[in-house]
């Protein structure tokens, strides 16, 4: 029996109301959402164009390496700074309730999707770029050396902090303690210390500037444009004058990549492009777990089969089925009542909550 359109509606409102567990929907900062969104397509993109580099359909030019090196300078960054803006609210609901949360949301579905993505990867290994055997399965289960490794880096990162909050350690001991790892890591060479050190400040610096971050939505849009003209400027010349393998170098640039992507999402959510990208932002997670098996699996049919290789072509086809493919797969499975492929609530005494 069908059901009324209004039942369907009510349906869906009520899947989105427990999208995001940390927060409450009603206090939702949708400039956030659109930022989210914004760094979510530039992680499809550079995923995308790092796989046609790989796959020689694009030449390893230094535009074509400067435009994957201009991303990564601050996208990934840029999330876990965003992930700290409401970390210390949570964690102050209480320790257990928190690591429950955060176990539900980051290493439930890390693990999860990792088995998926080895098993899928493993069977058409001979379509791939990489060789899905260079890693033990078991990495997905706690190493950051594996297909879902930021999300494990950030759960552990969190626990971390909320730990210090816990035990009441001043707010500059986490930036302090990640900058030091920070410079180990790059005295070392060592790229998971550095890797551990560099997001730890993003999360820990968000946590500490959170009151002044939420403000920035409420500049004016001239602030906001010279802002992310700035951040423009300042990503592109460490993407042009920054030796390509200087890690040094464009990480100095990542807090100006970041504040660019914020005040960037604080101009368009002025604008109509907000709710396609907060709709982006908002389902973050979904994208991030599915979008790299759908628009591999499009990548070897118009590589292999089709023999299409012109990059006017797959760049724009790939994004869209990255995207809309991952957005259409998350409607389908919460219609199916499927959320527990993408997270999932543990339970938590009364007095954790």
């Amino acid at each position: 029996m069908n059901r009324p359109e209004s039942e369907v509606r009510a349906s869906l409102v009520n899947d989105l109301k427990h999208l995001q567990p940390d927060e409450p929907q009603a206090d939702r900062q949708r400039w956030l959402d659109v930022a989210k969104g914004i760094a979510i397509l530039l992680m499809v993109f550079g995923h995308i164009w790092g796989g046609l580099m790989a796959s020689k359909v694009l030449d390893r030019s230094p535009f074509n390496t400067g435009l994957y090196t201009w991303i990564y300078t601050f996208h990934m960054p840029a999330f876990v700074f965003m992930a700290g803006i409401f970390l210390m609210r949570s964690v102050d609901r209480g320790l257990r309730a928190f690591t429950l949360n955060r176990l539900g949301t980051l290493w439930y579905p890390a693990v999860l999707w990792g088995l998926i993505t080895f098993a899928a990867t493993w069977n058409f290994r001979g379509y791939i770029n990489s060789d899905p055997g260079r890693r033990p399965v078991w990495n997905v289960f706690y190493h950051p050396d594996s297909s879902y490794g930021f999300l494990l880096i950030l759960l552990e990162l969190s626990l971390l902090w909320a730990v210090a909050r816990t035990l009441r350690s001043p707010i500059w001991v986490p930036p302090v303690f990640a900058t030091a790892v920070l410079a180990v890591g790059l005295v070392s060479e060592n790229g998971m210390a550095t890797d551990f050190g560099s997001y730890g400040l993003w999360l820990s610096s968000a946590a500490a500037l959170r009151t002044r971050v939420l403000g920035l939505a409420r500049l004016t849009t001239p602030i906001l444009l010279a802002i992310t003209a700035a951040g423009f400027a300042i990503v592109t010349a460490g993407t042009l004058f920054a030796p390509v393998d200087s890690t040094a170098g464009h990480m100095m640039c990542t807090p100006a990549g970041i504040m660019m992507l914020l005040a960037t999402a604080g101009l368009l959510e002025r604008s109509p492009l907000a709710v396609p990208l907060a709709s982006c932002g908002f389902y973050s997670l979904e994208i991030y777990l599915m979008h790299s098996l759908i628009w591999v699996a499009c990548r070897i049919v118009l590589l292999r089969f089709l023999h299409i290789t012109q990059p006017v072509f797959l760049v724009p086809t790939l994004m869209f089925y990255g995207v809309i493919g991952s957005l259409a797969a998350t409607h389908l499975a919460r219609r199916l009542g499927l959320n527990w492929l993408f997270r999932v609530r543990l339970p938590t005494s009364n007095s954790a909550n």
